[in-house]
């Protein structure tokens, strides 16, 4: 939440710098994934910022992690760095209406989750659908080879 409110306020207070001035915003991403509304919540952000956003993975991306790295305008990850994209975990009780209902809206999150992705790289339906169902670690040719970075790094120095 602190990191939205500080993107949020640099936005507004830069907002009348010319866009090609504009420093950008670098996220060290070493994340094992989390709550997948808030990492919509928070891939908006990053996608909507003005100020342009670097996302660096380095150690891990993985599941939310690994979405939220997505969101930046520029993404370097070390080739060591562990990313993974994969349907998700969910837990759910209640009734039997509940149950079902809850069943619903998740695979409506699984499918626009699905559509993100494809969107924010070259990774095409047939190849998602295939590692779908499964925890798909992607090696450093895959994340070159589907532009999930735009270029991996060795050094710190390579980014800047």
């Amino acid at each position: 939440i602190e990191l939205s409110k500080t993107i949020i306020q640099m936005n507004m207070d830069e907002k009348d710098i010319p866009k090609d001035e504009l420093k950008p915003i670098y996220i060290w991403i070493h994340s094992f994934g989390g709550d997948m509304q808030q990492q919509r919540f928070f891939s908006d952000l990053l996608i909507s910022s003005r100020i342009p956003i670097v996302t660096i993975a380095m150690g891990v991306a993985m599941s939310a992690g690994f979405l939220i790295f997505l969101a930046g305008h520029k993404r370097y990850a070390f080739p060591h760095s562990k990313l993974l994209v994969h349907d998700g975990y969910a837990g759910f009780e209640g009734t039997a209406s509940e149950m079902e209902e809850f069943q619903k809206n998740y695979k409506k999150m699984i499918a626009e989750m699905k559509d993100y992705v494809l969107a924010r790289t070259t990774i095409d339906e047939k190849t998602f659908k295939k590692y779908q169902n499964r925890d798909w670690y992607l090696t450093s040719d895959e994340l070159i080879k589907y532009n999930v970075v735009d270029k991996l790094i060795e050094n710190i120095e390579d980014i800047f």
